[in-house]
């Protein structure tokens, strides 16, 4: 409970201490103050909650423990919503419902309305004298007064007096009243708009769940849906996780908002063992047991302390060794996230630089801070050892604060402003106070009982320079940064929400850009490339035919006295032969092969970039085709056909003794000679068998043509439709990608106008 809203507050610590029932607790457990405070250092790292050993409590304890929680969460001026979740859930695990955690919070806030009076009681007024002092350093200045005062033996006397008039006088509370009506007049104002800014950020997450792959390309294949899908949802996860983190982050500065109202707030924040929790426990005497060992820091949590109407913060110091994490890296981030956590409530931050280093980390946390519009003053802490007592430590001192010299902090402060120039600008950086202190003589001035001796020991430490700018700034001041921190912070944090949204919204609009570009270049490398496939297939055929054609020749100057059905059938076992139809096949399965190996490289080229796979798109391994050669005999080839026929009758009529034998010679002789005769008869003979061959190659040739013309035909067919397949696939692929990033980038736009306008509501 006590961690559930990542501080733990001063209050809480006091109705925790007295409580009957913790009380019961320590004396049951001879649980010693320092093992208790040791506990609860560490606490926060081991949050677990054993139910069973709580059940095993007897009922009034069980009912009492609810009712301790219940005055911890009621203790401050308000209930986190945190605090209630601990509370409802431990309620439920021990069966104690009803009553309410409503009714619960009420009854405990009646009960610790008397201690909180009493923890917020403001600072007695100071005496007659010492405003009379006061008004006498207005008039006359403080040199001028001390200078008196020492010559009449009364400047110790004079020191204390001024002390007691600061944070304590008229206008210093007139500030934080005036601080107090500025946020009962600003809070609801900031709380509805960043109430507004959640719910337009809550939105944007419901929004882009409603972005699918079904709904953008329903069209697409079903592997690149799924490709698709994969794409939204990394995109999707990539701006759920910003979006989550700023809608916490508003929240959280909600609930922190909420929690410092009354109180004006400043935090210290350094490295480890720069002296925070010293200073602190300076200032306020309290958990002088939270300081570090001088081997590593102590605080693990922010803590907040009431000091003069302030609320101070402590919070752990960033790279401490220790804590939650399993190493000094995890460590140190867990400890600089829990500083960073009282950011949005803080009206004033404290850099603690202790003279011996910095890190980088401070100056980006500065940048932060000036990004949020703080407030904030360093803090140099010196180290100086206390060993050798004060006049040692006052001639080390001496020469630390001396203006030049090799011990002088002069280095040191001007380090400090190179560093705050590099971070928020030269001009910021000069209005930037840098006051140097000594955290560790100021704490043995709280520790000292003897008060003259206490007295040089806060001389020395130069703690009242520091309180009294922190005075004066707050007196001057304190409106004015309330303002900004209800204002100002927000409208900022809104406007680096806003930004935020806007750089990914530009983010995804040259994503989509790059999409657009290479839809546009994939479409060009696909036109290339099916072209090219189309001229090689062209270019094979042509070869093929070519081979052919030579083939008809010679077939030709063979056949051509035979008659057309012969000549067929010869040439049909011919192509058979010359294997036509295997050479088709294995063109239809290079082209296959072809065109798998340059869509895979066109794919892991698209892939490279943008990490989306087209459909692989199929080619059908068979092309058919038909072949039909149609032929007519020549006549001389017909006539002479005859002939030959005729001598062959004859002869055989030779050889068998019958009337007609001798008219058998002679129709045998007269048949032989007669293609002879006729082609003396006839002349041109061989001219006309010229042209009979001719005639028959031209034939298969124009048979060969058509089927050149047909196979061209449909391997242009199918290249063209699956350019047109993979075309389209790419198109409806990437172009479904381009339509859902620029989707997220509308949502982005809207989500970033709304809050825009929200920021400008706070003035």
């Amino acid at each position: 409970m006590v961690f559930a809203d990542q501080l733990v507050d001063v209050h809480e610590l006091e109705v925790l201490t007295e409580h009957p029932w913790f009380r019961s607790y320590q004396l049951q457990r001879e649980l010693a103050p320092e093992a208790f405070s040791a506990r609860l250092m560490t606490a926060h790292d081991d949050p677990a909650v054993d139910l069973e050993a709580l059940r095993r409590l007897t009922s009034d304890e069980q009912e009492s423990l609810l009712c301790l929680l219940a005055d911890l969460a009621a203790i401050d001026d308000h209930t986190d919503p945190r605090e209630e979740r601990v509370l409802a859930h431990l309620a439920q695990g021990l069966q104690r419902l009803p009553p309410s955690v409503a009714t619960r919070l009420s009854e405990a806030r009646s009960r610790t309305t008397a201690l909180r009076e009493q923890l917020n009681l403001p600072k007695p007024p100071p005496r007659k004298r010492v405003r009379l002092l006061r008004f006498a350093d207005r008039a006359l200045g403080l040199s001028a007064v001390d200078a008196l005062t020492s010559r009449a033996g009364q400047g110790q006397r004079v020191k204390r007096w001024r002390r007691q008039t600061l944070f304590n006088h008229h206008s210093y509370s007139a500030s934080l009243e005036q601080m107090r009506q500025l946020t009962a007049e600003l809070m609801p104002q900031t709380q509805t708009t960043l109430e507004s800014a959640a719910q337009s950020l809550q939105s944007l997450q419901e929004s882009f769940a409603g972005i699918t792959s079904t709904q953008l390309a329903s069209e697409l294949p079903k592997d690149s849906q799924e490709q698709l899908g994969a794409l939204l949802t990394t995109v999707r996860e990539r701006l759920e996780r910003i979006v989550q983190q700023d809608l916490d982050g508003l929240r959280h500065d909600l609930l922190a908002k909420q929690r410092s109202l009354k109180q004006f707030c400043m935090a210290t924040i350094g490295r480890t063992m720069a002296g925070k929790s010293t200073l602190i426990a300076s200032l306020t005497g309290r958990d002088q047991g939270a300081i570090g060992n001088g081997q590593q820091g102590f605080t693990r949590y922010n803590r907040a302390y009431n000091f003069h109407g302030l609320r101070l913060i402590d919070t752990p110091g960033i790279g401490a060794a220790g804590g939650q994490g399993e190493n000094f890296e995890q460590a140190a981030l867990r400890d600089t996230e829990v500083a960073r956590a009282i950011f949005p409530e803080t009206d004033l931050v404290c850099f603690v630089i202790d003279s011996d280093s910095t890190v980088p980390c401070t100056r980006e946390l500065m940048q932060q801070l000036n990004r949020r519009g703080k407030a904030f003053l360093v803090l140099l802490n010196v180290k100086v050892s206390l060993q050798g007592g004060i006049d040692r430590l006052r001639s080390r001192l001496n020469a630390k604060f001396a203006k030049e010299g090799q011990q002088s902090i002069s280095g040191n402060i001007a380090a400090i402003r190179r560093d705050l120039a590099q971070a928020i600008g030269e001009e910021e950086a000069a209005r930037v106070p840098i006051l140097p202190i000594h955290a560790k003589a100021a704490f043995k001035a709280s520790q000292t009982a003897d008060p003259i001796e206490a007295e040089a020991w806060r001389e020395l430490s130069r703690l009242d320079p520091v309180l009294e700018h922190l005075d004066g700034l707050i007196t001057e001041q304190a409106p004015e940064l309330r303002r900004r921190t209800l204002c100002a912070n927000p409208r900022q944090e809104l406007e680096r929400i806003a930004n935020d949204l806007g750089a990914l919204e530009a983010s995804l609009a040259n994503q989509a850009h790059v999409f657009q570009e290479t839809q546009t270049s994939t479409a060009k490398q696909v036109q290339e490339i099916f072209a090219d496939l189309r001229r090689e297939v062209r270019n094979r055929i042509e070869a093929i035919f070519q081979a052919l054609d030579v083939c008809a020749t010679s077939f030709s100057a063979d056949n051509y006295r035979r008659n057309g059905k012969e000549i067929e059938r010869l040439w049909k076992a011919e192509l058979e032969h010359f294997g036509l139809a295997s050479q088709v096949d294995d063109l239809a399965a290079w082209l296959k092969e072809e065109l798998a190996m340059r869509l895979d490289a066109l794919q892991d080229d698209i892939r490279d970039r943008l990490q989306f796979q087209v459909g692989a798109a199929t080619l059908h391994s068979r092309l058919e085709f038909d072949l039909d050669i149609g032929l007519e005999e020549a006549l001389r080839s017909n006539v002479k056909l005859g002939f030959k026929i005729l001598t062959g009758i004859f002869a055989v009529f030779i050889f068998v003794p019958s009337p007609i034998q001798p008219f058998a010679w002679l129709g045998s002789l007269l048949a032989g000679f007669a293609p002879m005769l006729i082609d003396w008869l006839i002349p041109g003979g061989d001219q006309r068998r010229r042209e009979a061959q001719k005639a028959l190659k031209e034939k298969l040739l124009e048979s060969l043509q058509n089927t050149r013309l047909n196979m061209a035909q449909q391997f242009d067919e199918a290249i063209r439709s699956q350019r047109d397949q993979v075309a389209a696939a790419i198109a409806q692929g990437l172009g479904g990608s381009r339509t859902a990033l620029l989707a997220f980038r509308d949502q982005l736009l809207t989500t970033q106008t709304e809050l825009l306008k929200s920021s400008t509501s706070l003035h």
